[in-house]
């Protein structure tokens, strides 16, 4: 069942709602920063990998496939961290200058976020999946063969 959510019917913040939503929007907003070094961290050390890995002879040169994957990991990490600072400062307009849109325009990047999370959750809860089954299967092809 669809729910109609631009009725004509309002809600409204307490003062304690805007108090939780400005203190859930300083934790965001650290956390995407923390996130945002954190994913710059993650290419260095894929690009010195996939360096490293390119200057030594033969068995090493497969290690350039580990610089693009952290580059890869660091791509995935990127974009909660950026719904997060746009959750974060959208709802610090929303707060400071009582605009419905903004406040609508934050809570739309909330969603996103978790909705990445979530998607990213059941790809590797997949993956885990995946990689028990191939593992006892392997494992019991060596008990029976």
């Amino acid at each position: 069942m669809e729910h109609d959510y631009t009725s004509s019917t309002s809600l409204t913040l307490s003062q304690a709602d805007q108090h939780y939503l400005s203190a859930t929007r300083r934790w965001t907003s650290f956390l995407a920063i923390v996130g945002f070094v954190m994913t710059g961290f993650i290419v260095l050390m894929g690009l010195g990998v996939g360096l490293f890995a390119s200057s030594m002879p033969g068995q090493m040169k497969g290690m350039g496939f580990m610089g693009i994957f952290y580059v890869l990991i660091a791509a995935l990490y990127f974009f909660p961290c950026l719904y997060l600072m746009r959750f974060s400062s959208r709802m610090n307009t929303a707060l400071l200058h009582n605009d419905q849109q903004a406040l609508t325009q934050a809570l739309a990047n909330h969603k996103s976020f978790y909705k990445f999370i979530g998607v990213l959750m059941i790809i590797t809860l997949a993956l885990y999946a995946l990689g028990i089954a191939v593992a006892m299967t392997i494992g019991l092809g060596r008990l029976v063969g």
